[in-house]
């Protein structure tokens, strides 16, 4: 029996199947600010953060900019961050300032390690400033 088990840990290990602790623990998408308020409270916990951290890790790309995208996608919704610059410019939510974004920075830039924060910040502000373009934004503001 204890060989079924070591050979099972082998293989999870080998293949990336998260521990059980990481299986239950479960990020729901943001889709509005108050959801974003609350993820960044679940943050400020350092267990959390933790948890956090090693989910992302685990969420792939061809590179550090793809890895981003995929991240992003996958935790955020179009709707959501087409109400979130770098800076938080013209009322809107500024990405940058948030846990989120310190925790997506320095999983990338460890795990892509000549990747740098500039490097990422770029990716981010790129992804911030299409998203109201693309299906399920919020589209664009027309100018007067």
């Amino acid at each position: 029996m204890d060989a079924i088990v070591l050979l099972k840990n082998h293989v999870d290990e080998r293949f990336g199947a998260l521990p059980l602790q990481e299986q239950l623990f479960e990020i729901s998408m943001v889709t509005t600010q108050e959801e974003m308020v609350d993820l960044e409270q679940n943050l400020a916990d350092q267990e959390y953060l933790d948890k956090f951290k090693s989910r992302i890790s685990r969420i792939g790309g061809e590179d550090f900019g793809s890895a981003i995208i995929e991240i992003m996608d996958r935790y955020f919704s179009k709707s959501f961050l087409s109400l979130c610059n770098m800076e938080g410019a013209n009322g809107k939510f500024a990405f940058k300032n948030s846990l989120a974004y310190k925790a997506i920075s320095d999983v990338i830039t460890t795990r892509y390690s000549s990747t740098t924060d500039h490097d990422v910040a770029k990716k981010v502000q790129n992804k911030l400033r299409n998203a109201p373009a693309q299906k399920g934004g919020l589209g664009r503001k027309k100018k007067n």
